[in-house]
């Protein structure tokens, strides 16, 4: 199967590995250095003790010739993407962005078969071609648009192998909320505290604030079983006791994170229902102020 991944980053490179193995990936960079890289000597994947090479194509092209796009860029990188995809004939997009904020440009986004997804693998990009695979999980992923489920669910699930599973659920709010609650807990306190993901369930303080920021999310998502999604934010804290969040490691060399997409999304949301969120706020206003550092 010919299919596109959007996004350079840890996950990008993760899905061009895995998927290039069985099938014809061209990965799409933001930058031509990169995407030579790639060329030249593939992408390695670093997982147990012998490290993996996988040659995708690669290129900073902006014109996304696949009828199947995985896109891993993160949220605040969505408008470029999106306005080289409005013009173009149908495709089958997969988004597998952290937080939610981006759900409001989907449902502008009219023409193509949609689907939003939530990704549990653990990864750590080391290079501009290199990349750690810390935890294997799966890719969850819905229909998000009434076209899309009608369309090419199956598609992307023959996408998977057995170490690298695609798996449906019926409901796309669901797998985002669930992903949201976890993020909006585990990213923002790890970035603030400089902490691995496994030290706030570790640290009974921090615990307690990790308890707190919970309390608040869980509020504004109006997700079903609350005990059972608080022991699944301290589940992905054990399993990833050991890595560094995508957030921490933003703030640690500099760059944007996705606060918006995370705690900015959740405020927005308790604005229009009228639910208080100091801790959110405070989570939200911390790290954007570590941002313009």
């Amino acid at each position: 199967m010919n299919a596109g991944v959007i996004g350079g980053g840890a996950i990008g490179l993760l899905f061009a590995a895995y998927l290039s193995r069985t099938h014809c990936i061209t990965i799409y960079t933001n930058t031509e250095e990169q995407a030579a890289a790639i060329r030249e000597n593939g992408i390695t994947l670093l997982k147990g003790s012998a490290p993996l090479q996988s040659f995708p194509g690669a290129t900073a092209s902006r014109h996304y010739k696949e009828e199947l796009l995985i896109l891993t860029v993160k949220q605040f990188q969505l408008p470029s993407v999106l306005e080289n995809l409005s013009p173009s004939h149908p495709k089958t997009l997969l988004f597998l962005q952290n937080g939610m904020g981006h759900i409001h440009s989907l449902s502008e986004l009219r023409g193509h078969n949609l689907y939003t997804g939530s990704v549990s693998h653990g990864a750590f990009k080391r290079s501009l071609n290199e990349v750690r695979h810390n935890g294997s999980g799966g890719t969850v992923y819905s229909a998000f648009s009434a076209e899309g489920a009608a369309h090419d669910e199956g598609l992307i699930q023959s996408l998977g192998t057995e170490d690298f599973p695609f798996l449906l659920a019926p409901d796309w709010y669901i797998v985002l909320a669930e992903k949201l609650l976890v993020n909006a807990c585990v990213n923002p306190l790890t970035g603030l505290l400089k902490v691995r993901n496994g030290e706030l369930i570790d640290n009974p303080h921090y615990l307690h604030l990790l308890k707190k920021v919970f309390n608040e999310a869980f509020e504004i998502l109006e997700l079903p079983d609350k005990t059972k999604q608080w022991e699944n934010v301290q589940k992905v804290c054990s399993m990833t006791s050991d890595n560094t969040s995508s957030m921490l490691q933003d703030l640690a060399n500099g760059r944007k994170t996705e606060i918006e997409g995370i705690a900015g999304f959740l405020l927005e949301e308790a604005a229009k229902k009228r639910v208080q969120a100091p801790i959110l706020d405070f989570t939200y206003k911390a790290i954007k102020g570590m941002e313009s550092m």
